[in-house]
């Protein structure tokens, strides 16, 4: 009985790990995209006042 517990105790730890890599991969790449469509639209802001100014 205590090997059973044993290995599913094992067995969660290794399943907890590589989900928690998968998570940290996937939300570094979600933020790297938010951040880089953040930067496109303050580009975007910035050309706008500066085409303004201009007039």
């Amino acid at each position: 009985m205590g090997d059973i517990v044993f290995q599913l105790i094992s067995f969660s730890l290794m399943f907890g790990v590589v989900a928690g890599i998968v998570f940290l991969i996937v939300s570094m790449k979600k933020r790297s995209s938010k951040l880089d469509r953040v930067e496109k639209k303050v580009d975007q802001l910035l050309e706008r006042e500066k085409s303004q100014s201009d007039r």
